[in-house]
């Protein structure tokens, strides 16, 4: 990693914005390139790929999600909300001072 040159809080403020700009770019193209690989697979039945530098495969499977939100719901009609709360404070896990940086463009004039 390259080591923090001197510059003002400014100078880090735009160089921060540009970077997440170039990221969200970049992966909004590596998404786009994906899908593409996706559609292929799905289309040929084939499931590697080469390029000149990287080989990708493409596998699908069955995924499961459980919603949360709606288990504590359906919970809270068959026992109490004491009960319901006591359980979802054991099983929850605080993380004290995190920290959170958001950039974002100046709006254009």
């Amino acid at each position: 990693m390259n080591a923090i040159v001197t510059q003002t809080i400014e100078e880090a403020v735009d160089q921060l914005g540009v970077l997440k700009a170039q990221i969200k770019a970049l992966e909004d193209r590596a998404e786009e390139l994906r899908g593409l690989l996706v559609i292929e697979s799905e289309t040929t039945k084939l499931s590697n790929f080469d390029g000149d530098l990287f080989h990708a495969n493409v596998s699908f499977s069955d995924k499961e999600n459980t919603c949360w939100k709606q288990v504590v719901e359906l919970l809270r009609d068959h026992v109490s909300n004491a009960v319901v709360d006591a359980i979802i404070d054991r099983c929850t896990e605080v993380t004290t001072h995190v920290a959170t940086v958001k950039v974002s463009a100046h709006k254009t004039k």
